[in-house]
């Protein structure tokens, strides 16, 4: 939609950016943008999770083409898991062409995976579970192993994933 459109960095365009690189940051462009869609996909899983709270939906899309009869729940659920998904699928595909582990970038990965099959798992709970991606507990999974080598295995977040 044109509003989501506003906020979203095509793939196809975060790849053509010259990136700043340096030793100390690498690549800040790549890093903010993950981020930043990354906390848009949190945000819509947020609203999604506090709509089924109440008798009747506090969050809705706004969207001007957003049918009136949609789900809120499903809807926010359904933008959460694509902008979670596209922005994994960004930061792996540039984790596998870097010539060195970008540690920062891997941190991003194990944030978004956790999120993702948080998302997911949640859609199935909700009765969305068309919504949802076939291999959930994959995310959850390399978010367990990746924060397992980053911070340790008894860090309060590795022990929030599983």
């Amino acid at each position: 939609s044109d509003s989501e459109a506003i906020f979203s960095i095509p793939p196809a365009v975060m790849r053509e950016q010259e990136p700043y690189q340096n030793e100390k940051d690498g690549n800040v462009f790549l890093r903010l943008s993950c981020a930043f869609q990354a906390s848009r996909g949190e945000h819509f899983y947020c609203a999604a999770s506090a709509n089924t709270r109440w008798s009747h939906p506090i969050f809705t899309p706004l969207d001007t083409d957003a049918d009136a009869d949609d789900d809120p729940i499903a809807e926010c659920i359904r933008r959460s898991i694509r902008l979670l998904k596209e922005t994994f699928e960004m930061i792996m595909s540039n984790l596998y062409e870097a010539m060195n582990l970008d540690e920062e970038l891997l941190s991003l990965a194990m944030r978004t995976a956790k999120d993702l099959g948080k998302a997911c798992d949640f859609a199935e709970r909700t009765g969305n579970a068309n919504i949802a991606l076939m291999d959930a507990g994959m995310y959850l999974d390399f978010a367990y192993l990746c924060s397992c080598f980053l911070l340790g295995s008894k860090h309060p977040s590795t022990m929030n994933i599983k």
